[in-house]
């Protein structure tokens, strides 16, 4: 089964583990060391990581870049054309030589501040998949009926029907009873629009009949693009009217 290989130096192992068990809550397979990975020839237990990844996630820091290991491992994955999904927990470190050549045009995603850390992981996590696309592993979608409430919320933020967002959270609605709501209740948590209430019964309909439903993250992702938009249109009109 293809994996999630982070490459790192041992001096971040702190910081590694917490990214190792965000990962694993996410329901991504990871590779490293750490956790069984390495052992007996070193060699070749980082080919067999960097062969079987399907993304290659280096945590740069001034000591990865001079690492002799890591430089091995992070060369080999790139003459593999294992994608690489770069991330950087050092404040300050700015990639060079050959560590810079190699990830040059990349995004790296920015995990220097710690009170921030779940929001890096939800940047990572998007990389991630976005570099492994359909591979088997990821394709394994979370099932509907273990969304929390705020998945939920994802949901109807991201199909523009975050206004009766407070009364999904004031009934604790949860990915396993989605498939229950009719569109009375939908009337009776105060959504009056027909429109609104067919487009929330499709979605929900589509997520428990899809084999590959979306994860609460694209709806995520969905809703950010779209207030992107808005704000690019208002400071153009705000231009405009200067």
């Amino acid at each position: 089964m293809s994996h999630v290989m982070i490459s790192y130096q041992w001096d971040h192992q702190v910081f590694v583990k917490r990214l190792h068990q965000a990962l694993v809550a996410e329901r991504i397979p990871v590779w490293l060391d750490i956790e069984g990975g390495m052992h007996g020839n070193i060699n070749a237990a980082m080919a067999f990581g960097v062969e079987k990844a399907a993304v290659l996630c280096p945590v740069l820091t001034a000591r990865y870049q001079q690492s002799r290991n890591c430089q091995k491992e992070l060369n080999y994955a790139d003459t593999c054309k294992v994608p690489i999904a770069p991330l950087c927990p050092e404040a300050g470190y700015v990639p060079s030589g050959w560590v810079g050549a190699i990830t040059a045009g990349l995004t790296i995603v920015d995990f220097t501040d710690e009170s921030r850390f779940n929001e890096s992981v939800a940047h990572i996590v998007r990389e991630i998949r976005l570099l492994w696309g359909n591979m088997i592993g990821l394709g394994q979608a979370r099932p509907v009926s273990e969304w929390t409430t705020e998945d939920c919320l994802h949901m109807l933020v991201g199909l523009s029907l975050e206004q009766f967002s407070e009364q999904f959270q004031q009934k604790g609605i949860i990915g396993s009873v989605l498939g229950s709501i009719t569109d009375q209740d939908l009337i009776d948590m105060g959504m009056t629009e027909r429109f609104h209430r067919k487009k929330l019964l499709l979605e929900i309909q589509y997520l428990l009949n899809s084999k590959k439903p979306k994860e609460p993250e694209e709806y995520k992702k969905k809703a950010a693009e779209r207030v992107e938009r808005a704000e690019k249109a208002e400071n153009v009109q705000q231009q405009q009217q200067q």
